[in-house]
């Protein structure tokens, strides 16, 4: 059995090179509101662009109270520097030899994005990410709310960009579709080692450490618990034909888990790979582990 999986490869030779084939450029999407974070959101682009050859189209969105103030006062100052910025940005890029489009929109950005990204058929949507103190605040940043705006892939950047990501990590469940996670993982970070991340918990161990269970109990039980994650997890990865790969399996909290892993590869250029919370009730009970680590995380994420 690999101890871990390979690294992913671009399909961008498959994707170009089938004879008969159509070949549909990826587009890729970024959201700029010319902030730090969205500096560093449109570098990772620019980056995942140049790799698949791919049509990069910038994003901004002008609220439509700013909008309303500015014709109010008789002037467009506020949205006629949005759209001098703007041109500026694309400008750089188009610099850069990729292929650009600039879009500005009056209106929210979720909703901006959620239609630009609908109407381009968008293979990835990139945003620059911050912390929150709270992260668990009922009105979420804007990346979180761009996320629930759309089903398409986000990529949310928060480190600065020196290279190519080289380590993937990719949660996944019993439920998870480790196929659709790992093509969004493509085109992100094609040639990242990848590893598979799976947090288990036994549900019986605070009982049995309550009644005074020794340690050779415990282990027992901790054992049977991990042999049991792992069977589970098997459908999955036959699935995704990575059934000889081995899963990192963690004992823990699903947060606690992240939480150790996401620091354990500060610096070292690591995506982590979400799937989104599948229903409130999910969300409830996980206290929001996509949240957390989009909130509080120190690595950039892709959510899926």
């Amino acid at each position: 059995m690999r101890p871990h999986p390979g690294p992913i490869e671009s399909d961008r030779a498959s994707r170009s090179g089938r004879r008969g084939v159509v070949d549909r450029r990826r587009s890729i999407l970024v959201g700029h509101d010319f902030s730090g974070p969205a500096h560093r959101a449109l570098a990772r682009a620019v980056d995942v662009a140049r790799t698949h050859e791919a049509k990069l189209h910038i994003l901004h969105a002008t609220p439509r109270v700013t909008h309303t103030v500015d014709r109010l006062f008789g002037n467009n100052r506020a949205v006629t520097h949005a759209r001098d910025s703007l041109a500026r940005v694309t400008a750089e890029v188009r610099a850069k030899g990729l292929s650009v489009r600039p879009h500005m929109i009056v209106g929210s950005v979720p909703q901006a994005v959620r239609s630009t990204a609908g109407e381009l058929h968008a293979d990835l949507v990139v945003v620059g990410a911050r912390g929150r103190v709270l992260p668990d605040a009922l009105v979420g940043s804007t990346a979180e709310r761009i996320a629930a705006a759309t089903e398409r892939p986000v990529l949310m950047v928060r480190r600065a960009v020196n290279r190519p990501y080289r380590h993937l990590v990719v949660a996944i469940d019993a439920a998870s579709d480790l196929r659709r996670l790992l093509e969004a993982a493509k085109i992100v970070a094609p040639g990242a080692q990848l590893s598979l991340l799976h947090a288990y918990e036994d549900p019986y161990e605070t009982g049995l450490l309550l009644d005074g269970s020794s340690h050779a109990n415990l282990r027992a039980g901790r054992t049977q618990v991990r042999r049991e994650a792992r069977a589970a997890l098997m459908p999955v990865l036959a699935k995704a034909g990575l059934e000889q790969y081995e899963v990192l399996l963690r004992n823990g909290n699903s947060r606690r888990v992240l939480e150790f892993e996401d620091r354990e590869r500060s610096g070292r250029d690591a995506l982590f790979v979400l799937e989104r919370e599948r229903s409130v009730v999910e969300h409830l009970m996980s206290g929001g582990v996509c949240r957390w680590l989009i909130a509080r995380g120190e690595s950039d994420v892709l959510l899926v």
